[in-house]
């Protein structure tokens, strides 16, 4: 009897050992495959993203690059569907998907050779064709039915596999009971071992399942294996929402705009409940220098292609508003782009005026900003549709004035929907916004998002962008820009603008002067540090000075009588000196200043 009874445990432990075998092979086989669909959309993706640099840059690497993607997209498709082949219904889902793959390179192909052939027409055309739009559509339908379907069968055979083995853990436990003494006590020890085990197991599942990180179960045998599977999957997972995390920060300004007299401040929270990234935005640049543009939005979704989708969106803001600053003509451009992409956002754009604070905006159905001054706080209401919803839309250009003391805070509406009440969470935030406290501090954005979320968690993503003037603006006169030395585009672009400024004020054989003293100072900067540069002018009683601050290491200069033209180092200085009345070398807390002063002007 006794050995009848360790036979019969030997026979269930085999089931059991059969199932979570099975269970993990399923699992593996699972995560190959929707890994083989992703691998496939990417490759899409890819080549996509290079026809889309071909067509914004026209450089012939990109056409290349794209030549290249597009075999991948035939090889991945190839083999998703070979991975799935003993599945019909899949494999039936695996044809229909890599099908609409093919249409969609194929549509590509020939927007790009409309594009090589200079039919700019036809290639739009084609892009805004309802027979695209549909195969777009399908597209993203066939891709999310599949990986859904994929998913559920998973479950399925995984609850199917666990019941199975709670019900054979359960059997071994009543049979060690059952058996005689020597079989209870001979295997009585290896049911519990095996019950606990499976208990742990479903608890771990229930743990990653929630997000949480439980400790991995010891052993070697075949259910610790499945847990390492389930925890190696779940924390893959993780990984890769942390890397969109990184990308979707690194979309957003790395830095505010240094600009003369005015403050301002960003921050941005992603929800703290939720399982993706989003798509919020904010961003401050300035067009000249006398102009500064500023803009917030939200694209409608979450996930990784938000965040891509957010990027494009806040780019499509800054090259319409390089072309045409006015705020009808920058939302109307970005809302046509997202009309093309099938996507919404909402979002707010301005361009303030830094010398009359006075302010031109207009919305795309986003929550308005807020001006406090005076204790009270003022939204900027201006009506306009969503981006994405009519690609013929059209947007209303508002004006307000910015008072010297007041300040100006744009939000996306995860600021103030935490506690699932909008007028609250407005009403709140006028209180927050308005408090004297706030002016003081040294990012006003932070401040506001730690008062919002001291008590409550973020729901949604948010982002905020403050702006104040920190001293009165820029006097008549004076001027100043911000800009990458070690970008050629930029510093050209200041130094033309730099020479419009000083016309009319010096004679023209002066301006040779001025663009040579500019350049020899923008070199230093771009020689010495890693690039960033503030310059200022001002036209005072006849003369002009100009600033050029860096952010580099200290140095010392001691004007020499003379110069070795043969000498690499020196010169540009030594030259500096030799065309200005007056040089000076300072070095502050962020870096070092040289102030040149010039007394051409009339």
């Amino acid at each position: 009897m006794p050995l009848a009874f360790l036979v019969l445990l030997l026979g269930i432990a085999f089931i059991l050992q059969q199932y979570t075998e099975e269970a993990a092979w399923w699992t593996q086989h699972s995560a190959l495959v929707l890994r083989a669909s992703d691998d496939l959309q990417r490759a899409m993706a890819d080549a996509n993203d290079q026809v889309v640099r071909y067509i914004t840059d026209r450089r012939p690497i990109d056409l290349v690059r794209y030549r290249q993607a597009v075999p991948a997209i035939g090889t991945r498709g190839r083999a998703l569907e070979r991975i799935v082949r003993d599945n019909p219904e899949q494999a039936l889902r695996a044809r229909i998907y890599v099908s609409l793959t093919f249409q969609a390179a194929a549509l590509l192909q020939r927007y790009v050779e409309y594009v090589q052939a200079g039919k700019m027409d036809a290639a739009r055309a084609l892009d805004s064709s309802s027979s695209t739009r549909q195969v777009a559509e399908q597209l993203a339908a066939a891709k999310n039915t599949f990986d859904t379907r994929e998913r559920d069968l998973a479950v399925a055979r995984l609850a199917y596999l666990r019941k199975r083995v709670s019900i054979f853990g359960g059997v071994v436990i009543a049979i060690t009971l059952l058996g005689i003494v020597a079989t209870l006590l001979s295997t009585g020890r290896f049911g519990v071992r095996l019950a606990e085990r499976l208990r742990l197991l479903a608890d771990n599942a229930r743990r990653l399942g929630a997000g949480e990180d439980p400790p991995r179960m010891s052993g070697s045998d075949e259910i610790a294996d499945l847990d390492r599977v389930y925890q190696d999957m779940a924390r893959t997972l993780r990984r890769e929402r942390r890397v969109a995390r990184t990308l979707q920060r690194a979309l957003l300004p790395q830095r505010m705009p240094d600009i003369y007299g005015v403050r301002i401040s960003s921050a941005y929270s992603p929800a703290t409940g939720g399982s993706d990234i989003g798509g919020d935005w904010y961003d401050a640049f300035p067009l000249t220098s006398d102009l500064l543009a500023l803009s917030v939005g939200d694209v409608a979704g979450s996930g990784l292609l938000a965040a891509t989708i957010m990027g494009g969106a806040r780019q499509a803001i800054r090259t319409a508003a390089r072309e045409n600053a006015d705020p009808a003509h920058v939302l109307r451009v970005t809302n046509r782009t997202l009309c093309a992409d099938g996507w919404l956002a909402s979002a707010f754009y301005a361009v303030l005026d830094l010398r009359s604070r006075t302010m031109r905006f207009a919305n795309a159905g986003h929550p308005p900003p807020l001006i406090c001054s005076g204790g009270e706080a003022v939204p900027l209401e201006c009506d306009g549709l969503l981006l994405g919803v009519d690609e013929h839309a059209s947007y209303a250009v508002c004006s307000a004035a910015l008072p010297a003391d007041g300040l100006l805070v744009l939000y996306t509406d995860g600021l103030i929907e935490g506690e699932r009440d909008v007028i609250g969470g407005l009403e709140k935030l006028r209180a927050i916004v308005c408090d004297p406290g706030l002016l003081q501090v040294k990012s006003p954005a932070r401040a506001i998002r730690a008062r919002v979320f001291e008590r409550i968690h973020a729901r949604d993503d948010t982002a905020i962008l403050t702006l104040q003037y920190a001293a009165s603006p820029l006097p008549a006169g004076a001027a100043s820009w911000s800009f990458d030395a070690r970008d050629a585009r930029a510093a050209r672009r200041v130094k033309a603008e730099v020479v419009q400024f000083v016309t009319g004020h010096a004679p023209e054989s002066d301006f040779t002067t001025v663009e040579l003293i500019f350049s020899e100072l923008a070199g230093n900067v771009a020689r010495h540090t890693s690039g960033p540069a503030q310059l200022r002018l001002e036209r005072r009683d006849g003369t002009l000075t100009m600033e050029m601050s860096d952010t580099g290491d200290a140095f010392l200069y001691d004007r020499p009588d003379y110069i070795d033209p043969l000498s690499e180092s020196g010169r540009g200085l030594f030259l500096v000196h030799a065309l200005a009345r007056d040089v000076r070398i300072e070095r502050g807390a962020r870096g070092n200043t040289i102030r040149v002063v010039m007394s051409s002007l009339q």
